[in-house]
């Protein structure tokens, strides 16, 4: 049979066990946040605004992402905040839809903008987004 003090002994080290378990998962899962930003602006195309498509917000890697529709004044906000950082920026027309009279799809919109910046992998449009509210006007 075990004596007290060999049992207190067990008990302790288990306990130093357990606490030192808790200490570890809780340093593990206290990373920082992400730094993260909003943001807006308004998207122009030979210096009159573009009124209907989305301005894209890409990384390089494609890993982040974000876009935003542009209303008739030619201004847009992103759907979703983006982790700071460098982003390659885009426009895309919109998708040309179906003629509710005839039920045939209609023509695409001819777009004012430069093919190339068309697209996120393409364009040489990039933003810096930082911590908080962020205002990026582009002339596309």
């Amino acid at each position: 049979m075990r004596s007290i003090f060999e049992t207190m002994c067990y008990i302790g080290l288990y306990l130093s066990v357990c606490v030192i378990g808790v200490f570890v998962s809780g340093i593990q899962g206290c990373a920082p946040a992400p730094v993260m930003g909003t943001v807006s602006g308004t998207a122009v195309c030979q210096g009159k605004p573009l009124t209907c498509g989305e301005v894209l917000f890409s990384t390089p890697d494609h890993r982040q992402s974000s876009s935003g529709a542009v209303d008739e004044k030619g201004d847009y906000v992103l759907r979703k905040p983006l982790q700071a950082g460098v982003y390659q920026v885009a426009w895309t027309p919109p998708e040309p839809g179906i003629d509710p009279k005839t039920e045939l799809p209609l023509k695409p919109v001819k777009s004012p903008v430069n093919i190339k910046r068309q697209n996120t992998e393409t364009t040489d449009l990039t933003f810096e987004i930082k911590e908080g509210k962020n205002t990026a006007n582009f002339e596309f």
